[in-house]
C-alpha cells in the first residue's frame, strides 16, 4: 500500500496552514536532502512534491500508543 491509498483510506486530508508548507519543487527537495545529509525515500519525496506539509485529516483519526511509558 502506498501513502496515497492510506490517506484515502483514512478519509483524505485538507490544508491546515498557509503557503509556508505548500508542496515542494524538486530543487527544494534536493536542497533539503543536502542539508540533512541523505536522500529521502522516494514515496516521501513524492509526498512532499504533491502535498508539502501542514495537513489535517478530514475525518477524526485515532491511534494507540505502542507502549504505556517511554523507555
Amino acid at each position: 500500500m502506498n501513502y496515497q491509498d492510506e490517506l484515502q483510506r483514512l478519509g483524505g486530508v485538507t490544508r491546515a496552514t498557509a503557503d509556508a508548507f505548500a508542496p515542494l519543487d524538486p530543487f527544494a527537495i534536493r536542497q533539503l536532502e543536502r542539508r540533512i545529509g541523505f536522500e529521502l525515500p522516494e514515496d516521501y519525496r513524492d509526498f512532499l512534491a504533491r502535498l508539502g506539509g501542514g495537513l489535517n485529516f478530514k475525518e477524526e483519526v485515532a491511534s494507540e500508543p505502542l507502549r504505556d511509558r517511554p523507555e
